[in-house]
């Protein structure tokens, strides 16, 4: 699948990456916490200015992971990187050529951990959902659009005193998760085997908890032999299976 192809109106700019990450230093060797100044490619959505790069907790991992939060979305930096390509830029031979895709994710997967912690009992704020000491960059997805959108396709909303709180619901999470496999097994992008394509998105981006529930709710809509030949096709074939 070309990477790129489902990016349209894509911008592509020059970016210098010096920002200092306060909360610890991300796995890639492209963003260290020092004040050299390190060319990179970015293909992303809108104005880049617009966006500022801050280390949250993956939903998957729990580890520290880059996101570019902006007005309307947050994106998940995503490097492409063969080893063997130079660009030249004006006068100058850059020798890492490497691209940075900003990739959307889904607000209400980041805020899984934090909505099982803190709204899984009670109604409770935005605010309130949104805090960990060790990533504390989590609180400006409260001025995100996309974010309280979002949050509707996991949790039961209601206003109290003028105040929109929220409580987490394991059903409409499901309904959501499920109505999106339907919809990447329609996508032209997973004809050729599209269970395991589905499985394979799922499998990095939902914690293992996540994935057994939507397991059980596949049995139910699934007949036990067909589902049985699913698995075992994907791992013939390589993939990764469900846990």
């Amino acid at each position: 699948m070309n990477p790129t192809s489902s990016f349209p109106k894509l911008s592509v700019e020059e970016l210098g990456l010096n920002k200092k990450c306060k909360e610890g230093r991300a796995d890639s060797d492209s963003y260290q916490q020092n004040d050299q100044y390190l060319t990179r490619f970015i293909l992303s959505y809108g104005e880049l200015h617009e966006k500022q790069l801050h280390l949250l907790r993956h939903p998957k991992t729990g580890s520290a992971t880059l996101y570019a939060i902006g007005n309307e979305r947050v994106e998940e930096l995503l490097k492409f990187d063969d080893g063997f390509r130079s660009v030249l830029l004006g006068n100058n031979v850059v020798s890492n050529g490497s691209l940075i895709l900003l990739v959307p994710v889904s607000p209400v997967l980041l805020l899984l951990p934090y909505l099982r912690k803190f709204a899984k009992d009670n109604y409770v704020s935005l605010k309130e959902i949104l805090v960990d000491d060790y990533f504390p960059s989590i609180k400006l997805l409260e001025n995100v659009k996309a974010v309280k959108s979002s949050l509707k396709h996991a949790c039961h909303c209601k206003e109290i005193s003028s105040i929109e709180t929220y409580k987490y619901s394991e059903s409409l999470l499901m309904d959501y998760i499920m109505n999106k496999i339907k919809l990447l097994k329609k996508s032209d992008h997973y004809k050729s085997d599209s269970d395991c394509a589905v499985r394979g998105i799922l499998e990095e981006n939902l914690p293992a908890n996540i994935l057994r529930l939507v397991e059980i709710h596949e049995g139910n809509e699934d007949a036990p032999s067909n589902k049985r030949r699913k698995k075992q096709h994907c791992r013939e074939g390589g993939e990764n299976n469900w846990k």
